[in-house]
């Protein structure tokens, strides 16, 4: 690849690196636009599929609670009305599921479409129990007056009406009470009870006043048809009228015989014979608890119709059988309870039918409920796949959109790269053989012959170096003769050099030997001066040492045996102050803790006399009790002669106590005293110590200035013992001019030597100014010879010196 470029040349160069990057360019132009389509079909199918699924799925969910409801009203209202919602929206629920099994056939979705395959079965199962709970419904019937629930309500009624018939404990007793007041009013002919007789009367003409109204009456049903009443009983409250009418006539005339004359007469006999057929009637009519037990019986049917429990149809019918049970242990008549029975088991019968009817219509609901269970998860199911489809179509989507932007960064990062290199590549195969040619021709003009370009390439670049090196080897053929006979010139030159400095330096020579041997002569001459000075002073300081340093140390001696009493004698007193002040602060510190042990003391001793004050007013309450003991034992005489000695003993116990608190009370007073007198003689103490403390503290300052001024004293002594040493340094440096006498007469023995030896050294340098001069004649002859060939050699040439002179 690299030799291939370097044989281009730079218009094809610069033509295949911009059409590279145009390249790279277009390719991510395309990439971007395959993306953009690429997500777009994606979003397309999204739409188009899963949330068209979840569409459906959520109008399914939808149409399934409007079934629902229909159902519910339906069933609570029975009006058929909502039989068609219920068809329309249940057929709506299966348009949809067929909708999700067609897009999922379409793309290959075998589980959606399997779900929706299980909602329209268990739809058109739904719709099926449905119909059955519709059919039963209508059997049992769509209100209360059709149907089983019609016929179960005549039956309700027929028994409740042959039931009121037999309802008469309300009648036995009244009657009860009209033969109490009856036989009350015989025995004592009192008004009072002839009026509670007549009201009593009175009671059972109201009521059969309202039963002669209820005869033959009818009632309309909803339809406006009239239905009669059951009367498959003849009423035995007839009868019981009939003797009711013969007992208040009979009543009627008994109230206007004489008192004496009533209970024998045959008004009263006709009073017991009608009051014995009411009695036998009431017996043979008479069901006690019957309108409670039918109560009973109605509670429980309600129940079981509004709770739908078959409990209470077990509770029912015990009730029934119990019914049953009663009538057959009743004292009705055969008859009565021939009538009575075929009523009841009608109703019992009844009863029966609808609830068996209604055990089949929960069956059916429970049937729609399971229907329904089983199609709400499979709609959550269909509408979670259809999310976890839609996302993982979005995140296939994502994906794709990353992968085609990450691609075409890419790709443009390395076109925008490339493009870069491709740049730097041919600017580099430009302008480096350039710079090289540049920087050959600058070597060239500086006089540097010996660079070459390295060309590798066959465009104009490599052309222009080819030229350039060519010139450039000429160039330095040309030159290197002249280099080599210059070199020649320049050697000669060196050599004559040479020789003219050893001239120079053999003459300079000769002039220093003379020099040092003048310096020699002169410094013999001072050293033998000094050493006799040098004597002479070192006679007269030693005298004057001797002297001095005898003197001194006797002063010496003196003042620092002074120093030394003094300096013990001011550490003696600084150390006994410190004590006195040390044992001063203790006794102040142990006043005090004794002052406020005295005052705790004192505290202690008043709150033991607050103490013995009590006990004194105990005592004196004591005693008093003791005499009002013995003024009670004297008033009660010989009986309280031992309790009047247990008086005289606890009084004299009291009086002890009063004497043993008052010596107590005594003696805290001497200590509460002798506490106040101690805290004021600790108080005084206290005060004296603090005072010696002051003074102890002022001699201890004195003392610290006597130390100060004896170490003053110190050093002073210590200067004095410096002079000391001075006078030592003089003595040693008398010691040292005995030693510079000795040496300086070394030196003047050397000096002449030296003076002897440079002598010789002017000799040998007038020899080498000699040969010297010969060396110097010889190489300027070869100088000569040199200078004619190179003016030989730069004559072909045309140098800028040559046109100057032309």
């Amino acid at each position: 690849m690299k030799t291939l470029l370097n044989n281009m040349r730079l218009g094809k160069k610069i033509g295949l690196g911009f059409g590279l990057v145009l390249f790279l360019l277009l390719g991510i132009i395309a990439l971007y636009q395959y993306t953009l389509v690429t997500v777009e079909k994606g979003y397309d199918s999204l739409v188009s599929t899963e949330i068209q699924i979840s569409k459906h799925a959520a109008n399914i969910n939808s149409y399934m609670l409007q079934c629902r409801r229909n159902e519910k009203d339906f069933i609570l209202r029975q009006n058929t009305k909502y039989l068609g919602k219920l068809e329309k929206n249940c057929n709506n629920l299966i348009k949809e599921a067929q909708s999700i099994i067609k897009i999922a056939d379409l793309h290959s979705y075998g589980e959606l479409s399997n779900k929706a395959k299980s909602i329209i079965s268990n739809a058109q199962a739904y719709k099926i129990s449905f119909n059955d709970v519709v059919e039963n419904q209508h059997e049992m019937g769509l209100d209360h007056k059709t149907g089983l629930q019609g016929e179960f309500r005549k039956a309700a009624h027929a028994l409740a009406e042959n039931i009121k018939k037999f309802s008469v404990d309300e009648y036995y007793f009244n009657y009860l009470l009209l033969r109490r007041w009856e036989k009350d009013f015989l025995r004592s002919g009192s008004e009072k009870y002839k009026k509670r007789l007549e009201k009593t009367v009175s009671y059972f003409k109201k009521e059969f006043d309202v039963i002669d109204a209820k005869k033959n009456s009818v009632s309309k049903d909803v339809l406006g048809k009239e239905i009669e009443l059951n009367n498959a009983i003849n009423d035995p409250r007839i009868e019981f009228q009939k003797s009711l009418v013969q007992y208040n006539a009979n009543i009627a005339a008994l109230f206007k015989l004489d008192k004496d004359k009533r209970a024998n007469s045959k008004e009263y006999a006709n009073i017991r014979g009608a009051a014995h057929g009411m009695e036998d009637y009431l017996k043979g009519i008479h069901l006690p608890n019957a309108k409670s037990i039918l109560l009973e019986m109605r509670k429980h049917e309600k129940d079981f119709l509004l709770r739908n429990d078959a409990k209470y149809i077990g509770k029912n019918l015990a009730v029934i059988d119990s019914f049953r049970n009663l009538i057959k242990g009743s004292t009705m008549l055969k008859s009565n309870k021939d009538g009575l029975s075929p009523i009841l088991n009608n109703y019992e019968k009844s009863f029966l039918t609808l609830t068996e009817k209604q055990v089949i219509k929960d069956h059916h609901i429970g049937e729609l409920r399971e229907r329904v269970h089983q199609i709400e998860p499979a709609v959550a199911d269909i509408i979670k796949l259809s999310e976890s489809n839609g996302d993982k179509k979005q995140n296939d989507i994502l994906m794709t959109t990353k992968l085609g932007e990450q691609i075409a960064l890419i790709t443009g990062l390395v076109a925008v790269f490339a493009g870069i290199g491709i740049a730097f590549l041919i600017v580099k195969m430009i302008t480096k053989p350039i710079r090289k040619t540049i920087e050959i021709a600058n070597a060239i003009a500086g006089g540097d012959l010996s660079q070459r370009i390295d060309i590798q390439s066959n465009d104009e670049t490599g052309d222009l170096g080819r030229a350039l090196n060519k010139t450039a080897e000429d160039l330095s053929t040309m030159f290197n003769e002249i280099k080599n006979n210059a070199t020649m010139l320049n050697n000669s030159s060196e050599e004559l050099a040479t020789i003219s400095n050893q001239l120079v330096n053999g003459a300079d020579n000769m002039s220093q030997q003379s020099n040092t041997v003048a310096g020699a002569t002169e410094q013999m001459t001072t050293n033998i001066n000094t050493m006799a000075t040098a004597v002479e002073e070192m006679s007269t300081n030693t005298g004057s040492v001797s002297s001095a340093a005898e003197q001194m140390s006797q002063n010496m001696s003196a003042v620092a045996s002074a120093i030394e009493e003094m300096s013990t004698s001011i550490s003696g007193i600084g150390t006994n102050s410190k004590e006195s002040m040390k044992i001063a602060d203790e006794a102040m510190k142990m006043a005090a803790v004794a002052t406020k042990t005295m005052n705790v003391l004192g505290e202690a001793a008043k709150e033991i006399g607050q103490v013995t004050d009590t006990i004194k007013s105990i005592a004196e309450k004591t005693d008093l009790l003791a005499l009002n003991a013995t003024i009670e034992a004297a008033s009660a005489g010989d009986a309280g002669k031992g309790f009047a000695v247990v008086a005289n003993e606890i009084k004299g116990l009291a009086n002890r106590s009063a004497q043993a608190a008052e010596d107590i009370a005594n003696r805290i007073a001497g200590v509460q005293k002798n506490s106040t007198d101690a805290v004021d003689v600790i108080s005084n103490v206290s005060e004296i110590i603090e005072k010696i403390n002051s003074s102890v503290g002022i001699i201890e300052k004195s003392v610290e200035e006597q130390a100060k001024t004896s170490n003053e004293i110190a050093s002073n002594v210590m200067q004095a013992d410096n002079g000391v040493k001075n006078i030592a340094e003089s003595i040693g440096e008398i010691a040292k001019g005995s030693n510079d006498i000795s040496k300086n007469a070394g030196e003047a023995a050397k000096g002449a030597n030296d003076v002897s030896s440079n002598i010789e050294g002017v000799n040998k340098a007038a020899s080498e100014s000699n040969t010297g001069a010969q060396q110097v004649n010889v190489s300027a002859k070869e100088l000569s010879s040199v200078a004619g060939k190179l003016n030989s050699l730069i004559s072909q040439f045309k140098l800028k010196e040559d046109f100057k002179a032309a």
